[in-house]
């Protein structure tokens, strides 16, 4: 109960005036405003509360992501993620890892793979990635770390500390050290090719070229020369093992030599494989480079009472003095007083050794030609302007447009006749045809050619039949 402050009439609690008096009078509150008021008045929105507690979830998921980047970024990390994909033979990661690791080379799955191999048979993989994780605990410590070498003391590899990521985290990768390859031969012009690929030619015998810088593992090195007599070709694999200082060193021996050439004629004209080559035996000091393994032969013809004299044909298997003496014997008194006597005989026709020699070299430099697609590397064994002479040249064409490539296994001179201003000759001859998607199929012919007599030597001029057996 309230009461009036001015006359102290009693007032109800919701009258705002004294019936008595009329003095205002404030009303207490009721209940349910006093309930309000101690509540704090309004309840939160529910669109408020929402925003609250996804607040809350964000905080809570970000904190969750740099503990997972934290841990993500961390030497450890580095190392377990490398040393997983070389044991499980993983080289599609081991190539990205490689690749990230340095910006050299860029390597293939195959290079990875190789290089995988590298590790696990050549070197102590276990005791690399023991050595991986003692780099970690120095780079944590900020301690130098240098790099792991191989059994041969190449470098390998090293833990390292990169840029930061995002700003925030501390980042550790691993860093490759590639091996650079140089090679070498015995012969000048030598062209080099890796893996199959031309990569470079060295000008100058036994001059080191760079081949590029490869992770180690299975590399192939090929050499190939063209001489003027020879075509020489070696192929090895590299020994990563052999390198020093991160630089292997490949040398090819291309089993080629000089020889020299003596005759009892200085004026006799040399031939080589059965081609003339414009020059007298006074002319030559030596012949090479040349092969050392009987694929090459060599004779010398002389003009001796308006005949043809030929000397014995030779097959030059080592470096020794080749003796190209005719032995011609004077006639005697008795046969000069003989009217009417033939002195020397008619030059002998050629014979299937001849030509057994001619076709070995023109099978093997047409192959040769054929694979380089150049026409020009077999032109000097046909008759200029000839019919086989196009004809070779345009199948050379065909070939290169369908990715064909051939390997010479062997020919034999099977018949020699002959002919008007020259001779048939027939062989039976063996090919490896190597299609473009890699297949391959040995094909064996029975092939006819014209083949002219000229003063040059002997050139191709026609081929009459090709019969596949």
């Amino acid at each position: 109960m309230n009461y009036c402050n001015t006359c102290g009439n009693e007032i109800g609690r919701d009258q705002a005036f004294c019936k008595n008096c009329g003095s205002s009078h404030t009303p207490e509150p009721s209940q349910h405003t006093e309930s309000q008021q101690r509540s704090g008045g309004k309840k939160l929105p529910a669109k408020v509360k929402v925003i609250l507690i996804s607040a809350a979830v964000l905080f809570v998921a970000l904190i969750g992501t740099h503990l997972f980047l934290s841990s993500r970024f961390t030497p450890a990390a580095a190392i377990d993620r490398f040393e997983k994909a070389v044991l499980s033979n993983d080289s599609k990661t081991v190539a990205s890892i490689v690749n990230e690791g340095q910006k050299r080379i860029k390597i293939t799955e195959k290079d990875a793979s190789e290089y995988i191999q590298f590790l696990t048979k050549e070197e102590d993989f276990s005791d690399l990635s023991s050595q991986l994780r003692e780099q970690s605990f120095k780079l944590l410590s900020f301690e130098r770390v240098d790099p792991l070498t191989d059994s041969a003391g190449n470098e390998l590899m090293k833990l390292a500390r990169g840029p930061k990521k995002w700003v925030f985290y501390d980042n550790f990768n691993l860093v490759f050290y590639p091996i650079e390859v140089t090679a070498s031969s015995d012969l000048e012009k030598t062209v080099f090719y890796v893996e199959g690929k031309e990569v470079k030619t060295g000008k100058q015998a036994d001059e080191a070229v760079s081949l590029g810088s490869y992770m180690p593992g299975t590399l192939k090195i090929k050499g190939k020369h063209k001489g003027e007599y020879s075509s020489f070709e070696e192929e090895t694999e590299a020994d990563f093992l052999d390198a020093s200082e991160n630089i292997l060193q490949v040398s090819l021996e291309m089993n080629a030599g000089y020889v020299s050439v003596y005759s009892d004629e200085y004026d006799a004209k040399l031939y080589i494989n059965g081609k003339a080559t414009g020059k007298t035996i006074d002319e030559v000091d030596s012949i090479g480079p040349v092969a050392m393994d009987g694929s090459v032969s060599t004779y010398a013809t002389l003009k001796n009472d308006g005949k043809t004299v030929k000397s014995d044909v030779v097959k030059i298997t080592d470096d020794s003095e080749i003796d190209l003496s005719f032995d011609i014997e004077e006639p005697s008194e008795d046969v000069f007083a003989t009217e009417g006597t033939d002195f020397f005989a008619d030059a002998e026709p050629a014979s299937k050794e001849d030509f057994q020699m001619f076709f070995d070299a023109y099978f093997s430099q047409a192959t040769y030609a054929i694979n380089a697609r150049d026409f020009s590397l077999a032109a000097e064994y046909f008759t200029p302007g000839s019919k086989a002479y196009k004809e070779s040249s345009d199948y050379i064409g065909y070939l290169e447009k369908k990715g064909i490539t051939e390997e010479y296994l062997g020919a034999e001179v099977i018949q020699v006749d002959e002919a008007p201003e020259g001779y048939y000759v027939q062989t039976r001859d063996s090919f490896r045809i190597i299609s473009a998607d890699g297949s391959s199929k040995d094909k064996t012919y029975h092939s006819k050619f014209y083949v002219k007599d000229t003063d040059e030597g002997y050139k191709i001029d026609t081929l009459m039949s090709v019969k596949e057996l």
